[in-house]
């Protein structure tokens, strides 16, 4: 194991930079990096690639910043793809790239870090704070990531995770989960997004239906219809101006969270067996069964007209601008029904002990294409 202090003043003929940059080259695992305060301008992407028991620590947020100053952007600042990693106390400020993208890691842990967009112009895609993609066994805590034109954290076909403590503000998405299982997502400030958080199940070949999340002791409110400068037009199909949006999900307990004046819905849940299903896998479940939706403190939303996609304009012409706080589309599987003509009692979805909380059911005459 080595142990590396990097200080942002040296007599070194290479920059504090340059030397960051050349050690994580060569990282083995075992390493454990110390980032001395100040602002790191640097040249090339962070990667951490093949290796495991690897921690990177600044002196805190807002002390220790790292940034990529160059004109041929990086896809994002760190790439990482090793297992039992830890990132902490230090920044990450992105102007044209993610901050942190992990892949097919296991036992990683990100905390106490403070990930930024701080570009105005238009970006060439849709950058996120920390994407996470078929990872196993990690944990986000303590963060604050703000005004990424993608989603603040995005989990993609991940397992066993912890989403906790942390304050997502003014980003695209505040926290968008994509057929992951098995997380807990709680303590969470997540406010002044265009959508505070999207539970989803998207059919992709390769991919399993996610099941089996709580979503507790969160404050997911005020999240309001804005257009990050130049990024996506109102036309696009994304469901802004709503807390919590759930699609063909299972097995999901929401509870004791605050879900406040969001502009224009509370919390959604939908199915996708009223989408195109031009490319749908053969196994994918349209469904969402088994969703408990209890002792949570609504607030009325505004009804606020948000976007056109189809589920929220269906939202908007049914209820006007008395939205309630909880609108389900109505639809149900087949598969669950017994032979009495009721819902087997495993798949039914619950809403009860919320407090100010109505509820809605969409009359759809028609599929959403």
């Amino acid at each position: 194991m080595l142990f590396f202090a990097f200080a942002c003043s040296s007599s070194n003929k290479k920059s504090k930079e340059e030397r960051l940059v050349e050690q994580l080259a060569n990282i083995r695992s075992g390493d454990k990096i110390e980032l001395e305060a100040g602002v790191y301008n640097l040249t090339s992407p962070i990667k951490i690639i093949g290796v495991k028991d690897v921690k990177i620590s600044g002196k805190g947020m807002g002390k220790t910043i790292l940034q990529y100053n160059q004109n041929k952007k990086p896809n994002s600042l760190i790439l990482l793809d090793s297992a039992d990693v830890t990132l902490c106390k230090f920044s990450i400020r992105c102007s044209d790239q993610s901050g942190v993208i992990c892949r097919k890691t296991k036992d990683v842990t990100f905390k106490d870090l403070e990930i930024s967009w701080v570009n105005n112009t238009q970006p060439l895609g849709q950058f996120e704070g920390i994407s996470a993609f078929s990872n196993n066994k990690f944990v986000l805590g303590h963060c604050t990531v703000t005004g990424f034109p993608g989603a603040g954290m995005s989990i993609e076909s991940c397992t066993e995770f912890a989403i906790r403590k942390n304050r997502l503000e003014k980003n695209l998405l505040g926290i968008k989960i994509f057929n992951s299982s098995y997380g807990e997502i709680y303590d969470n400030q997540c406010t002044k997004n265009n959508l505070g958080l999207l539970l989803e199940n998207i059919p992709e070949e390769s991919w399993t239906n996610g099941k089996n999340i709580r979503v507790f002791n969160n404050n997911i409110s005020e999240n309001e219809i804005m257009f990050n400068p130049g990024f996506y037009e109102p036309k696009w199909s994304l469901a802004l101006g709503v807390g919590i949006l759930i699609e063909t999900y299972t097995y999901i307990d929401v509870y004791n969270n605050k879900i406040k004046n969001n502009a224009f819905l509370n919390l959604g849940i939908k199915s996708s067996s009223l989408t195109d299903d031009a490319h749908r896998p053969k196994d994918f479940d349209l469904y969402y069964s088994s969703i408990s939706v209890h002792d949570n403190d609504f607030e009325k939303s505004r009804g606020e007209y948000s976007s056109g996609e189809n589920f929220i304009q269906i939202i908007s012409k049914q209820f006007g601008k008395n939205v309630p706080d909880i609108v389900l589309d109505g639809t149900v599987d087949p598969a669950t029904i017994d032979q009495y003509g009721n819902i087997g009692e495993r798949f039914r979805i619950r809403i009860r002990r919320n407090i100010n909380a109505s509820v809605g059911v969409l009359k759809i005459e028609k599929p959403f294409y």
